[in-house]
């Protein structure tokens, strides 16, 4: 019985946490939004406010259309190649 109740109590958190976790990411990606559709900032400026408003260390890359990297966090987006062939990017203009 001991253990039975450790399992489902387990299991309680865990989707009580999955939960929490998953509104926090979509205030996030919300922010992140409303952040990048304010076309007023510089790379540096976009790139500060980005980081004071994400609050996990998450790999946020912004792509065109178009397959052109214009932000990454992690590097430097002139440094990146053009993702128009990647099966994600396709999969994500196919899929509006």
């Amino acid at each position: 019985i001991v253990t039975s109740t450790l399992i489902v109590f387990s299991l309680i958190i865990t989707y009580l946490l999955y939960l929490f976790y998953k509104n926090e990411a979509i205030v996030q990606l919300k922010n992140i939004v409303n952040i990048v559709m304010d076309q007023n900032y510089t790379y540096e400026e976009l790139n500060t406010k980005l980081k004071e408003n994400i609050n996990y260390d998450v790999r946020l890359t912004i792509i065109l259309e178009n397959g052109e990297v214009v932000y990454d966090n992690y590097r430097d987006a002139t440094e990146l190649s053009n993702h128009a062939n990647r099966e994600e990017m396709i999969e994500a203009i196919k899929n509006n």
